[in-house]
């Protein structure tokens, strides 16, 4: 993979989004029975110019999503 803004290829790879107050995941809720979950989001960096290259999630997408 190369960062389209830089062509570096030291790209580090599956890095996992956190808040940074409580170190709980971010991403996308869904629901799951009665509670509501996440999906938590993935993200792969440029470790020369610092540009989030791609950001995805891991889970199934076939999921009730909360809007």
């Amino acid at each position: 993979m190369k960062c389209p803004h830089c062509n570096s290829e030291n790209i580090e790879v599956g890095l996992r989004m956190f808040e940074s107050l409580n170190g709980s995941p971010v991403g996308f809720r869904f629901s799951k029975g009665i509670m509501s979950v996440v999906a938590q989001i993935h993200c792969d960096i440029c470790k020369d110019c610092k540009t989030i290259v791609r950001s995805y999630i891991v889970e199934s997408t076939d999921k009730k999503w909360l809007k």
